[in-house]
């Protein structure tokens, strides 16, 4: 494991992840490199999973790492291992992809597209966590430079969701208004979740960056340096009682030029 990686895991998650990683080498395909995401390795929750990334040369291996995993997924170029419950109360994600497939996701995503699709794994989210993650083994750099990549959103990217909230959220706006005085309470909570998430990412994408995985916002938000002002307004959407007039204000902001 990178010496710099360990310095917040406690003793028995170094040793875990250390067995992950004798495991991945002693399989027959080749491992490029294995990266740590998600809120344990940020350090915004303790407590939280292990969420590893195993990034492979070109096929996935055959059979799971992990000896007592307690669900196991697999697809052609994307498997995952779930552990829950052990002994030692260490969970673990294992996420298995191959490097052309990771390299085409970042593509996508910068290109402008993937981002507003409704698929797993999630290719904006796979981003945003590469982008944020801790490198755990990266023996030739090629994880790095991925990681470099995508540290800052493509201008490409950044206007695609611009154009797609200015065009989209005032059409929302008035669907969930419509919604709501006509009583159709599951419809309105759709726009108000479909709004949401494209106010999220255009919110981020703003900022200089690729939304993450939708937990501890809070926290995210004074890392990244978000906007005051449009912190607010995005805190009175859940607590002020008027959530179609809070809308329509985070709305304005995140229109504004």
């Amino acid at each position: 494991m990178l010496r710099d990686a360990r310095d917040s895991l406690t003793e028995a998650e170094q040793l875990r992840i250390d067995a992950v990683l004798t495991g991945a080498e002693g399989t027959d395909e080749r491992i490029i490199g294995v990266y740590g995401q998600g809120s344990r390795f940020t350090d915004l929750s303790v407590g939280a999973y292990l969420d590893l990334v195993l990034v492979w040369d070109a096929a996935l291996p055959t059979e799971p790492l992990l000896t007592d995993a307690t669900r196991h997924v697999v697809d052609p170029e994307h498997h995952l291992e779930v552990r829950r419950d052990a002994p030692d109360d260490i969970d673990i994600d294992l996420v298995h992809t191959t490097l052309g497939r990771l390299e085409r996701t970042v593509a996508r995503v910068e290109s402008g597209a993937g981002w507003n699709a409704s698929e797993w794994p999630d290719p904006l989210y796979t981003v945003a966590g590469l982008a944020q993650s801790t490198l755990l083994h990266d023996p030739s750099g090629t994880v790095a430079d991925l990681r470099r990549r995508v540290r800052v959103p493509t201008v490409t990217f950044r206007s695609a969701v611009d154009t797609t909230f200015r065009s989209a959220a005032p059409a929302f706006l008035a669907e969930l208004e419509n919604a709501d005085r006509n009583g159709h309470h599951w419809l309105s909570h759709k726009l108000q979740t479909d709004l949401m998430r494209l106010a999220y990412i255009q919110i981020f994408a703003r900022s200089g960056h690729y939304a993450p995985f939708p937990k501890h916002l809070p926290a995210w938000f004074r890392r990244l340096e978000i906007d005051r002002e449009v912190r607010d307004a995005e805190r009175a959407v859940w607590e002020s009682g008027e959530r179609l007039t809070a809308m329509t204000r985070l709305v304005e902001l995140l229109s504004a030029p």
